[in-house]
């Protein structure tokens, strides 16, 4: 059986707080290189404290595929650029394994993100 995944031809930065739906922020900032215009994530500073510290996690892997990133105190703005093909490290935090994983489907070349997560 395959699955076919498909989406909008087009994608828009957006600006966002995320405070409520903070588990979901690796997600978009995984996305955000894929967009026409800077991605803005805010209000999930308590993101610094779950599984690894999300915020400079998701701003180092995505200075690792070549985008431009800026850290805030409570969230990151990130500007797209070419994607460049890189191993994921994924700091034993499934949220991050998930996300990054998305990349692959835009970028073929990209490797299963770097991990010590069972299944």
């Amino acid at each position: 059986m395959a699955t076919d995944v498909w989406g909008p031809t087009r994608l828009n930065g957006v600006e966002v707080d995320m405070r409520d739906i903070s588990d979901t922020a690796q997600t978009l900032a995984a996305l955000a290189p894929f967009a026409e215009g800077p991605t803005t994530i805010r209000g999930i500073a308590h993101v610094r404290l779950k599984e690894t510290e999300r915020i400079d996690a998701m701003a180092t892997e995505l200075r690792r595929l070549g985008q431009g990133v800026e850290e805030f105190p409570d969230g990151l703005r990130i500007t797209p650029a070419s994607v460049t093909p890189a191993a994921i490290t994924t700091y034993d935090d499934h949220r991050m394994a998930m996300a990054f994983a998305l990349v692959g489907l835009r970028c073929p070349r990209h490797p299963y993100p770097r991990s010590r997560l069972r299944e």
